[in-house]
């Protein structure tokens, strides 16, 4: 995200006009509902290697005037809702953390629970303040099943998965710790 705002630096006030627009109106777009996190999950688009010049393009023309005053344009609200949709893929979203679970302990949320850690990844505190609208990519949090028209009858099961305490073992830690093939990470 730094590196994006350090090549487009006029993306950090736009980034927050969106975002506030999103937290005050709550746009839907096909019955997905658009919100500041769903907003700042674009950050996924970061993750290749013309995702920062796409994300720029994206913001670039956020807005429209319109008679009523400005307002988000069907084009970004129906590429938000695209990228954030699941529905060609919602196994994906319902797994997403689940196939880490391991042993007795649950995966409850595990990218919720750290994103709530770390403050400057909250919209509205940003929002509040002078920092920038911090993006996210590749993580599943319990609101996407409340958003996204796809994952909306899934919300239960993935509540489930997200309590689950019965994971069998991913991996042998003794068996890895006998391994003599040279690893890099």
């Amino acid at each position: 995200v730094a590196a994006h705002y350090a090549r487009y630096p006029q993306d950090v006030e736009r980034a927050r006009a969106i975002a506030a627009h999103l937290a005050e109106h709550r746009p839907e777009s096909a019955g997905h509902r658009l919100t500041p996190e769903g907003f700042q999950s674009l950050g996924i688009m970061l993750g290749s290697g013309s995702g920062s010049h796409q994300l720029h393009y994206l913001l670039e023309n956020a807005f429209v005037r319109t008679p009523g005053g400005t307002e988000l344009s069907d084009a970004f609200q129906e590429a938000m809702r695209t990228s954030a949709s699941f529905a060609g893929h919602p196994l994906y979203a319902l797994l997403h953390e689940a196939i880490y679970g391991q042993g007795e302990r649950p995966t409850a949320w595990a990218a919720e629970r750290v994103r709530e850690e770390f403050p400057q990844f909250d919209a509205a505190t940003a929002l509040a303040g002078d920092g920038p609208v911090l993006f996210t990519g590749e993580t599943i949090h319990p609101w996407h099943f409340d958003v996204d028209p796809a994952l909306r009858p899934l919300r239960e099961t993935a509540e489930l998965l997200a309590r689950r305490t019965d994971w069998p073992a991913l991996y042998d830690p003794e068996r890895l710790a006998a391994n003599e093939v040279p690893v890099a990470a």
